[in-house]
């Protein structure tokens, strides 16, 4: 009998060793003192006038079975590096170094090089060296193929630097930074719903979460230490911080609120489509989800009023979304959400009062003493006496078919447009009068120009006038843009390119044309068109700043004017909703663009890639489109709305037609 028949191979464990020198010294930084395989690890003090050190020590919990079951096992190690470095953050530490330990019922050199190389990874990337380890070979205390890993770090701060929340007050405001997913917390319920209980494989792609399982529940723990340290170097006062791990936003936040102090959470914000899933599948509660899971917000800054658009700025330059989710106020340290405000997984209206307003849905309007009806694609028309009255009903359209009714998006467009018509009227005049009701906007009567000024941003799209459509037939002259070679899908343009569009009526095709084209054709003047091309940049450009502070990228968008009585040009219809724009979500851009899947969109392009799946683009008989994807693309909707504007959705349920007739009682009998 001898140690490696008893369970414990010396030779694998010291090929272990050999094989992680070379990435553990990629994290040495010149305060180590000591080398690989030393009895413990050295580590000279930065100078600091009253240095504290803070400790902290964890590990990944349940994602580590992904490891196991993927055979990919150089993320768990990083998720460790991660989680232990944000935790000591909080309290306004910089990590100095980072100690492991791997137990394992057998040692497996090419994988505990895997595990470590991981944590090397991060460790280098935050400047933490990695000065001891243990690897522990227990042949009866795991099963085989697995183990467990448990990291423990110390860092530094001055004394008069250490962030306790002491200094937190009523009326600071919370900024969220956003997750790319479960982190490290979670699991267990997320792999009990999604695989045990829903069957899903991990290698399989769901279209609700728009990658692989394997690929959203294997996200890298995302690190905040360079947020937190560009805004020390911007010179914001954080006031507290929190790192979201288990407990989630309703646990977490209270650990650093002073005695006094409520955390009110109003705003919105992104969240991510997995959770969604795990709530559905699972049919879990959502202050369970709160509970359990960091609902798409990974951690915390709160600092005064005055300095939360600079927190926000730093935090997207740095390619994390962030969000003013709150605010400071009186209370006894604990965590409110808001009946006015806070964020849900289905974006403020629950998947229940969806189900039920399928049966109320707007479709078509008929109150003819309102005046003289034209109806649109979406909308009712009545003009009578200068002035006209817009009914946004829940009609559907798209490649120029009406496809058929949504829950709420009617009232969706019609705030979204009145939001954006207040963002921008420095920019260009608008028609807007009054919204005496959720679906409806009174405005000044204009003659439309038959022209729809079409702002692109990138090279996508599945219409027959869309850029990519026409890029993948072999286009390159596209409405008067000549479009480089061997460009890819989703592929950002190097500045936005105009594409007109001829206005079609009700069951036609719009057209897409050049400006040389238009003037041919007597649509509107040069100097008319001219205007609209330089308005129509000028609000492009101000509705990326505005999604982009919200982590939505604007992708592309379609403008309508009118001209009034003097003959000058107003905007009309609507501007940047989800019926005349393209939205994808600005963190997961890059990653899916380089693998060449699709985005994650919350525009109506969802229904159009729905029917294009089916052969359906536009001709032919429409495909019967059922409930779930109506409720989705509801719930896109509103998620729209709220992520763009910061405002919770509230929606009127009920019969629309009496609740519309009674609301516009106001400009005549009807």
């Amino acid at each position: 009998m001898d140690y490696k028949n008893a369970g414990v191979d010396i030779d694998a464990a010291n090929e272990a060793v050999e094989r992680l020198k070379k990435h553990v010294k990629t994290t040495y930084t010149p305060q180590v003192l000591s080398t690989v395989g030393s009895f413990g690890g050295l580590v000279e003090l930065p100078y600091y006038k009253k240095p504290v050190l803070v400790s902290s020590t964890d590990g990944v919990g349940t994602k580590i079975k992904l490891a196991f079951w993927t055979g990919k096992h150089d993320t768990v190690g990083q998720d460790l590096v991660n989680h232990c470095v944000n935790d000591i953050l909080v309290q306004g530490a910089t990590p100095l170094f980072f100690m492991d330990y791997i137990g394992t019922g057998k040692v497996e050199p090419e994988i505990i090089e895997q595990i470590v190389k991981g944590m090397s990874i991060a460790c280098h990337q935050t400047q933490t060296a990695l000065v001891k380890g243990e690897i522990a070979e227990m042949k009866d205390m795991y099963k085989q193929g697995e183990y467990d890993i448990v990291g423990a770090i110390v860092g530094i701060v001055e004394k008069d630097d250490i962030v306790s929340g002491k200094e937190i007050q009523q009326g600071d405001v919370i900024i969220g930074l956003a997750s790319n997913g479960l982190h490290t917390n979670g699991y267990t319920l997320a792999l009990k719903v999604l695989l045990e209980q829903s069957g899903i494989k991990l290698h399989e792609y769901v279209n609700e979460i728009g990658c692989t399982l394997q690929e959203a529940l294997m996200r890298i723990h995302t690190c905040y230490l360079p947020v937190v340290k560009g805004l020390w170097k911007s010179a914001v006062k954080i006031k507290g911080m929190a790192h979201i791990t288990g407990g989630g936003l309703v646990e977490n936040i209270p650990r650093i609120l002073p005695e006094e102090c409520d955390a009110a959470i109003t705003g919105s914000w992104n969240m991510l489509p997995i959770f969604g899933l795990i709530q559905r599948l699972g049919n879990v509660a959502e202050d369970e989800m709160f509970r359990v899971f960091n609902m798409s917000i990974g951690f915390i800054v709160i600092v005064s009023p005055d300095r939360v658009a600079q927190v926000i700025d730093v935090a997207q330059r740095l390619g994390i979304p962030a969000y003013a989710i709150g605010t400071i106020v009186k209370g006894a340290g604990d965590v409110r959400f808001t009946s006015n405000g806070t964020v849900g997984l289905h974006s403020g209206v629950s998947e229940k009062v969806l189900a039920e307003q399928l049966a109320h849905t707007l479709e078509m309007t008929d109150f003819p003493s309102l005046g003289e009806k034209y109806e649109g694609k979406v909308r009712d028309n009545y003009s009578k006496d200068g002035r006209r009255i817009i009914i946004a009903t829940d009609r559907l359209s798209a490649f120029d078919r009406i496809l058929c009714t949504i829950p709420f998006k009617g009232q969706v467009l019609t705030q979204m447009a009145r939001f954006w018509f207040e963002q921008t009227t420095e920019i260009c005049r608008n028609h807007m009068i009054d919204v005496p009701d959720a679906n409806v906007m009174v405005v000044n009567e204009c003659t439309a120009l038959p022209v729809e000024m079409v702002v692109r941003a990138y090279l996508t799209g599945t219409t027959t006038t869309s850029a990519w459509y026409n890029y993948e037939k072999g286009v390159r002259n596209f409405c008067g843009n000549v479009l480089p070679e061997e460009m890819k899908k989703d592929q950002k343009f190097e500045q936005p390119i105009l594409t007109p569009s001829t206005k079609a009526e009700k069951g036609a095709h719009d057209e897409s044309v050049s400006r040389a084209e238009i003037l041919r054709r007597g649509l509107v003047t040069e100097k008319q068109f001219d205007e609209m091309a330089r308005i129509s940049f000028a609000l492009f450009q101000r509705g990326q700043e505005i999604c982009a502070r919200q982590g939505i990228i604007l992708v592309d968008t379609k403008y309508e004017f009118g001209v009034d009585e003097k003959g000058e040009i107003v905007l009309i219809d609507e501007i940047h909703t989800p019926d005349s724009s393209r939205f994808w979500f600005a963190d997961s851009y890059g990653e899916l663009f380089a693998l060449g899947k699709e985005q994650r969109k919350i525009d109506k392009e969802y229904v159009r890639l729905w029917l294009a799946e089916r052969g359906f683009r536009g001709d032919g008989e429409i495909p019967l489109i059922p409930d779930d994807v109506k409720i989705e693309t509801a719930r896109r909707y509103i998620q729209a709305y709220e992520l763009i504007t910061g405002v919770r959705f509230i929606a009127v349920p009920g019969n629309p037609i009496e609740r519309v007739r009674k609301n516009l009682k106001r400009y005549g009998p009807i």
